[in-house]
């Protein structure tokens, strides 16, 4: 090996051993709050919808983007997530990407999809996971971040059929503790965007050729810790564009401000917070005074978190930048974070990573009763 290469492969290997990683299961006991952010990876970037460029380009891609889905194995997926939960038992946890599919047969007399049957639900296999490793978690609230209309998808040689997908980002509750150590409350959702797209209202009409599932949306619960009350806020930025993003970031922001709780911002940023240059998105909320809880205990470790390859099959890690976040505002702290999702020993037992993010695991204490 080139002496420089292997200097390069040596040093990335001490930055990744020098991560903090996710211990084994603890319980809160009124000390701290555990909170976990996790971008659960829909299994797509729909590329192809993308790349399309005429009715049935398009028609196959949309076939397309559901097989890399279903590729991707997303109730195994799931369940390797539930195993790195179940390890440090978080009080919350702020999840993205929780998608579900449906498909339907399209009828060309009437132009309209018949009632879909679900293809595969995310956020169900995630909670079926959880209770096989002997853990209650709660929908403490949801919200849609995309929800278009069907598409319509050319399966082979076949007619179209319809396929529809709901993007989610939901906040679990974990059930079964003390009402003395915790407890929750006022779920809240909202958007971050104008969808730019026909939203689904249950008629059967498919949406237009050419539309793209993409939206954001923001999703919040108020927890107690013995007595104080903190807010948990997640939500996820838009990945492919630069000023939308920066713009729902503001709009995030500006929820998190409202109120007097203290806030815990635990999200999917797609801001490149390190290495440098970060995002512009991620210097708007430092300059406005939120606290980067990572950069603040673990100064100089790079803790990156996306991305691994799109089918989630690739052999070493890809994880080279840090985009999900845990920022705080407010009388709030986290004395302790570490990554999860990000080793060799997570991977489903095909080989995939549960993720193509790895998640954050935080500890936090708020400092005084509102």
């Amino acid at each position: 090996m080139h002496k420089r290469f292997r200097g390069r492969v040596l040093a990335m290997l001490a930055a990744v051993a020098a991560w903090p990683m996710a211990g084994q299961a603890q319980t809160d006991t009124g000390s701290t709050l555990g909170v976990m952010t996790y971008n659960a990876g829909q299994g797509t970037d729909f590329a192809a919808l993308l790349r399309a460029r005429d009715a049935e380009s398009y028609h196959l891609a949309v076939a397309q983007t559901l097989r890399q889905v279903q590729a991707t194995q997303p109730a195994a997926r799931m369940r390797a997530v539930a195993a790195q939960i179940a390890k440090v038992r978080p009080a919350l946890v702020s999840l993205q990407e929780l998608n579900r599919w449906k498909t339907a047969p399209f009828n060309p007399a009437t132009g309209r999809c018949a009632a879909g049957t679900v293809s595969l639900d995310m956020l169900e296999d995630l909670r079926e996971a959880l209770r096989a490793q002997g853990l209650d978690y709660r929908v403490a609230a949801q919200v849609a971040a995309f929800n278009p209309r069907p598409l319509l998808g050319r399966f082979g040689e076949g007619a179209l059929q319809c396929v529809q997908v709901l993007g989610r980002n939901v906040i679990l509750a974990r059930a079964g503790l003390s009402n003395t150590v915790f407890q929750w409350r006022n779920p809240r959702a909202g958007r971050l965007d104008a969808p730019a797209q026909p939203q689904d209202d249950g008629s059967g009409t498919p949406a237009p050729v050419g539309t793209v599932p993409t939206g954001q949306a923001w999703v919040s619960v108020e927890a107690q810790l013995s007595g104080r009350w903190l807010r948990l806020l997640g939500a996820q930025l838009d990945e492919r564009d630069a000023q939308r993003r920066r713009d729902n970031g503001a709009a995030l922001r500006a929820v998190g401000a409202t109120g007097a709780l203290p806030v815990v911002l635990a999200f999917s940023a797609n801001a490149q917070a390190a290495p440098a240059p970060a995002d512009d998105a991620y210097t708007d909320f430092i300059a406005a005074g939120w606290i980067d809880a990572w950069q603040l205990r673990h100064p100089g470790l790079a803790g990156y978190t996306c991305c691994q390859a799109p089918s989630l099959d690739n052999r070493f890690s890809r994880l080279s930048s840090r985009t999900d976040l845990v920022l705080l505002r407010g009388a709030v702290q986290a004395p302790r974070l570490s990554l999860v999702g990000a080793w060799n020993e997570t991977r489903t037992p095909t080989g995939l990573w549960p993720s193509d993010h790895a998640g954050v695991m935080a500890q936090v204490v708020p400092d005084t009763a509102p």
